[in-house]
């Protein structure tokens, strides 16, 4: 009788063993799935930003050549005077 009692423990903690090992499994399958959108998530805002700062840097180009141009019309203007 003890025999049988044991055998059957042992099928239970078996049991329950491969019970745990899947939640822990789909949980590691939900974590990873998780973690991967949050990536995505944190890669859009950094490529508006990378967007929004070539915007300043062109524009910021575009009035130094703008004044630069000016600059050169005005020594011009006072070399000739």
């Amino acid at each position: 009788m003890k025999k049988t009692s044991t055998l059957e423990h042992s099928q239970t903690t078996t049991s329950d063993d491969m019970e745990s090992a899947m939640d822990l499994k789909q949980k590691l399958v939900r974590l990873q799935h998780e973690n991967t959108m949050l990536k995505m998530n944190q890669k859009e805002p950094e490529e508006d930003k990378i967007s929004v700062l070539q915007s300043i840097l062109d524009n910021t180009r575009q009035q130094y050549n703008e004044l630069r141009l000016d600059n050169r019309y005005i020594l011009i203007s006072y070399i000739f005077l």
